[in-house]
């Protein structure tokens, strides 16, 4: 069964500018590069789906921007909760360094300046199992990783080596190439918990979709 969730163009707009604000209050130093990104690529940010089945999470046009800015409001919940006597964890990152990697994380997913990541599917047999969306032929394979490095640097978006480190992690143990950072020997092989948060934080917000998702399909 294909499931669409239909949201109005005023909530993608609304959360769009959402970005945009938290963007300038957050990262104001990075604003005018991550501004230009955003202006060239609006149309592209607006209709984006944070993935292409109606099973999995945020499949609908303007499913990214939801996607991005649940992963902003988990994150900063969960790093005060991190910091709280009850958790007892020990400031190692700032505040703009959550908000810069929850909102970039999945940046790849808009595609590049060659196209979109994703184009939707029109093939019966395809939508009958929940691809609502498949992906667009690249002219070379690259990865949401690659592609979100690529469009930050060409805008001229700095980074710090902490938050490019972040942003791969994001993904866990779901990406395998994270395997030797995350399953590292080292004793401590991070000198911040910032990787740790974004996971917990895409994934919990993940989770959560996919169960909303489930929940509308069902009745």
């Amino acid at each position: 069964m294909t499931f669409i969730k239909t949201v109005t163009p005023e909530h993608i707009n609304a959360q769009y500018d959402r970005v945009l604000e938290i963007i300038k209050s957050r990262i104001p130093l990075r604003y005018n590069e991550l501004y230009a990104l955003y202006r060239d690529f609006e149309d592209r940010i607006k209709e984006a789906p944070a993935s292409g089945k109606s099973h999995y999470h945020n499949a609908y046009p303007g499913g990214y921007l939801d996607h991005i800015l649940h992963v902003y409001d988990v994150a900063i919940s969960m790093a005060s909760l991190y910091l709280t006597p009850t958790v007892g964890g020990t400031q190692t990152f700032t505040r703009e360094e959550v908000a810069f990697c929850a909102l970039h994380h999945d940046l790849g997913k808009i595609g590049d300046d060659t196209g979109p990541q994703y184009i939707m599917e029109t093939d019966p047999y395809w939508l009958k199992k929940g691809f609502v969306y498949k992906y667009a032929e690249r002219p070379l394979p690259t990865t949401v990783y690659e592609r979100t490095m690529y469009l930050l640097q060409k805008y001229g978006v700095k980074m710090s080596l902490r938050e490019m480190v972040t942003i791969k992690l994001t993904d866990g143990l779901y990406d395998e190439s994270n395997k030797g950072a995350l399953m590292s020997n080292k004793p401590f092989p991070f000198d911040t918990a910032l990787p740790y948060l974004m996971h917990w934080s895409d994934h919990m917000a993940t989770i959560a979709e996919k169960e909303d998702a489930r929940s509308r399909m069902s009745e």
